[in-house]
């Protein structure tokens, strides 16, 4: 779902670990209570996109059942906002074990 939009701190974090991780195979480092509250904003981000994307599916519904182009792109949407929800909340697990081995 193409949408125009100020980058958040979070979606900037986000592109920085992802040429971060193109290039050296891992996300830069950063302090555990960094990247644990980079990953909650993140979280909170994605979570609203997929709300949003959600209604609009909804407010579109006849379309989403009879446009197979408009459903193909509304699922792979989604599938990338799922994808992206289950890695920023694996980084935030891991962040939070570090915090826990740091206390």
């Amino acid at each position: 779902m193409p949408t125009k939009f100020e980058p958040t701190p979070a979606d900037l974090e986000m592109l920085t670990d992802t040429a971060h991780i193109a290039e050296l195979g891992w996300p830069r480092k950063r302090p555990p209570q960094d990247g644990s509250a980079d990953m909650q904003a993140r979280i909170k981000q994605l979570t609203g996109d997929k709300a949003s994307l959600l209604n609009a599916i909804d407010a579109n519904s006849v379309k989403y059942h009879h446009d197979a182009a408009y459903q193909t792109e509304m699922d792979k949407s989604l599938v990338e906002i799922n994808q992206q929800l289950r890695e920023a909340d694996e980084r935030l697990r891991e962040y939070r074990a570090q915090l826990q081995r740091l206390n």
